[in-house]
């Protein structure tokens, strides 16, 4: 397992957001190294440090981190206006100096570990012996022009990077085209013990006014949903409660080719479907606990949901839950232990299968072996023997 290490690691995603990979990537591998966790769009300036107390203190409060583990590095920007692009520049050359001064301060050259293209720009700026891509989402979007972008900051970033991880064979797969370093690792599941040993939970309140059969997704409610089938399946089979549970994220950029304000709009009004608010994971358990099916009905013509490993798939098994996806590429091999349907007569059929037979035990004790291989302890041991291998030099115990 990596230790004794300095690593640094950029944050792209908000906080609370459904998907925390990032911070508890950041949590587990502060157990045995020091971990500074960027969020460069947090910045405040020199001006604000000086004129404003909450601003100060909210800084020193993080400068008393930068003896700790982990660390949520207090970042100081030169200009205000980031969002334009020179001041941007201006404002980076200072965090990357910043960055520079706390490695010599500890004495350590950094690992920079990467998750999102967007920070492409830092690989090679903080003084790194090694810059890692850790791959755990397929990039690209609906919209053209926007997907071009995304496609195009990823290549920048693989020519870049040292080593590639991949938390699926088909992920390393395609990225192997771009990269002579490409391993795949286990999916890494945050939060794996709180799924596979918290006790049965009670009945949430709010699956008690919603009948049985409960079938559930859950997670981001965006363009990676098939609104057509989940349309047809829930039209066809009123007497089933569907039940949306997590956010709605709409891009304004695709509300034209993909108008899921509207489409939830029409969906909220059937009587069988139900939307419960985003919950975090200790009690999202509840919800699998008593639910009756999961579901993932991702749209297969979405390429950022054909390729994906959805993490929510290893939480539904973790409480042996059966499971029915449409056919993303990465879960695929996990069968018999998800069930996979096409469209929607193919979900229907699936669904009443399980309704009349119930689930294997066999199946279920399958589904926890498999959260736990792809635990995050399992995750790092195999990239630490993965780097000790391919950079013995700089890994050296």
């Amino acid at each position: 397992m990596l230790k004794n290490q300095l690593i640094i690691i950029p944050i792209f995603l908000p906080k609370g957001f459904p998907a925390d990979f990032e911070e508890q990537t950041a949590k587990f591998l502060s157990n045995k190294n020091k971990v500074i966790i960027l969020r460069l769009w947090q910045g405040t300036t020199i001006f604000k440090l000086l004129t404003n107390k909450k601003k100060f203190s909210q800084f020193t409060k993080k400068v008393k981190t930068l003896n700790k583990n982990l660390v949520y590095f207090p970042i100081i920007h030169l200009l205000p206006f980031q969002r334009v692009s020179l001041i941007a520049k201006i404002n980076y050359q200072l965090v990357y100096f910043q960055i520079k001064l706390i490695s010599k301060l500890i004495g350590k050259k950094p690992i920079l570990w990467i998750f999102y293209p967007n920070f492409k720009n830092l690989v090679g700026k903080l003084g790194e012996k090694l810059a890692i891509y850790d791959c755990v989402d397929f990039h690209s979007s609906p919209h053209p022009k926007i997907d071009k972008n995304k496609k195009n900051k990823e290549k920048k970033l693989l020519k870049k990077v040292d080593i590639v991880f991949t938390i699926s064979p088909v992920l390393k797969k395609i990225k192997a085209k771009f990269h002579p370093k490409v391993f795949s690792v286990p999916q890494g599941v945050t939060n794996t013990n709180l799924f596979l040993k918290t006790p049965k939970s009670l009945l949430p309140e709010e699956f008690k006014k919603i009948p049985a059969p409960r079938i559930v997704f859950t997670g981001n409610i965006n363009h990676r949903l098939d609104f057509k089938l989940i349309k047809k399946l829930t039209s066809n089979n009123p007497s089933w409660s569907f039940i949306f549970i997590g956010s709605s994220l709409l891009d304004n950029n695709l509300e034209k080719t993909i108008p899921i304000k509207k489409t939830l709009e029409k969906l909220k009004q059937k009587k069988n479907i139900y939307f419960i608010t985003q919950k975090n994971k200790k009690e999202l358990i509840g919800f699998l606990d008593h639910l009756d099916i999961g579901i993932i009905p991702y749209n297969m013509k979405n390429e950022a949901a054909r390729f994906c490993h959805p993490m929510k798939t290893f939480e539904f098994f973790a409480r042996g839950k059966p499971l029915i996806s449409t056919p993303i590429e990465a879960l695929k091999p996990l069968k018999p232990f998800i069930k996979i349907a096409n469209n929607a007569k193919a979900f229907e059929k699936e669904i009443k299968i399980i309704l009349k037979n119930g689930w294997p035990e066999k199946y279920k004790r399958k589904q926890k072996k498999i959260t736990l291989d792809n635990s995050p302890n399992n995750k790092f041991k195999k990239i630490d023997q993965i780097l000790k291998k391919e950079f013995p030099y700089k890994f050296n115990d």
